[in-house]
């Protein structure tokens, strides 16, 4: 006698849903059936809400050419990704951010890109207004914004989209709104200087300078508050701001950093520690955390990312995923690549290297251009119509390749054939 899975009532599916928090999963429940699929897209918007997923990493190997390197499983995803041969200055929201010569900020979506009889179109592209520049910086456009940021997502949620930057030799803020409200930047208070972090929450940019000082600006009032004060100097570090997972607590995570001059007229950069602080905002303070529980932070020149590790096979708990990002002391990636990358583990206070060698091959070959923490934030899958049909014999594997690349919205071979697996649609 065979189960009639397609026939199971909609509140017991929906039970299933809600116990699913990777996007593979969601995609694999999305594909049993046509019915299965249309519960899953009815509910799309609150799983991506409710799950935040680990980000993957984003490296190349060729001109304009990036993959993407699924740390959790060890594996470099079957998909190539056609983005600018640039820097990003940020990666939030699941979108890239890089200037170009005319100081212009553009957002690109690797992932919303199409297939049109066989030949892909371009990757969706945002641009920008242009932040007030100076001419010396054309040929070093690339680092004139040191970090941006993205509060909420342009295209699906355009009335709370604020991206912020902080740019400039001073390392100052401005904010625009994507959603075209804004023709032009507005530039905050040129008396906060030297901020190396922001993060968006609620209407209000929290950023904290080189000092550890945290300071907040409401994008509605324009009011500006110092909620604390510095800490004491403890040697050379790196500053990051993050929601846990809950987007309940703000967390700021100093990441130190040595430098080793073993070749001449170069720095080889190499990170030793980590600590993180949680805010006290009755009483103005940092507090350090011991521990981050079940929680894996993921860190760099794109916006933090806080998961539960718990739910995600192979992600580390109460460890933070590093890699090599931006800093003022010594940007130049050559000759060693970006080898300042890895797993920071808090409970033994350890560095781990969690690379797969062909991977660490992989990344000392990029030149310039930085890898990256790219947070894929929708399933382009459940945007397509269901199209029913039976098919013969398909190798599990191809199976796979086909839930991959609907869950990241790359280019494999299993997007461009049309074939379509005991009701899996296409």
């Amino acid at each position: 006698m065979h189960s009639n899975w397609a026939g199971l009532q909609k509140d017991l599916l929906g039970q299933v849903l809600l116990r699913l928090v990777s996007s593979e999963d969601y995609v694999r429940f999305s594909v049993v059936s046509k019915s299965w699929f249309c519960l899953a897209k009815e509910n799309q918007r609150q799983h991506i809400s409710r799950c935040s997923q680990p980000p993957k990493l984003l490296i190349t190997d060729e001109e304009n050419s990036w993959k993407l390197y699924d740390i959790m499983n060890d594996k470099v995803l079957n998909m190539h990704l056609r983005v600018p041969n640039r820097r990003f200055c940020g990666s939030s929201k699941g979108w890239l951010i890089f200037m170009d010569e005319m100081f212009a900020l553009n957002l690109v979506n690797p992932f919303s890109v199409k297939l049109r009889k066989n030949k892909r179109a371009d990757a969706t592209i945002i641009r920008l207004p242009s932040v007030t520049g100076k001419k010396e910086w054309i040929t070093k456009c690339d680092y004139y914004v040191f970090k941006a940021s993205l509060s909420a997502d342009p295209i699906s949620d355009p009335e709370n989209s604020v991206l912020t930057v902080i740019y400039g030799e001073y390392d100052r803020l401005a904010f625009i709104r994507p959603s075209s409200k804004d023709k032009r930047w507005t530039y905050v208070d040129k008396r906060w200087g030297t901020i190396e972090e922001v993060v968006y929450s609620r209407g209000i940019i929290y950023a904290v300078d080189n000092r550890s000082k945290l300071f907040s600006y409401n994008i509605n009032s324009f009011s500006k508050l110092e909620l604390a004060p510095d800490l004491p100097w403890d040697g050379f570090s790196k500053r990051y701001l993050a929601l846990d997972s809950n987007k309940k607590e703000l967390w700021m995570v100093k990441r130190y950093i040595k430098y080793i001059k073993d070749k001449p007229d170069f720095k080889r950069r190499e990170t030793i520690k980590f600590k993180i602080f949680k805010i006290n905002l009755d009483e103005h303070e940092w507090t350090e955390k011991e521990t981050l529980g079940d929680v894996a932070l993921f860190v760099g020149d794109n916006s933090s990312v806080a998961v539960v590790a718990t739910d995600f096979p192979g992600c580390r708990s109460d460890c933070i995923y590093f890699t090599h990002d931006y800093d003022a002391i010594e940007s130049r990636l050559e000759p060693y690549g970006p080898n300042d990358c890895g797993v920071y583990d808090i409970t033994s206070r350890r560095v781990l290297k969690p690379y797969a060698e062909d991977v660490e091959k992989l990344l000392k070959l990029t030149s310039g251009r930085p890898p990256i923490w790219s947070d894929r934030r929708r399933c382009r899958t459940l945007q397509r119509r269901w199209s029913f049909a039976v098919a013969g014999s398909v190798r599990q594997e191809r199976v796979e390749e086909y839930v991959e690349a609907r869950a990241y919205g790359g280019t494999t071979a299993a997007r461009q054939e049309s074939f379509v697996v005991a009701g899996v649609w296409a």
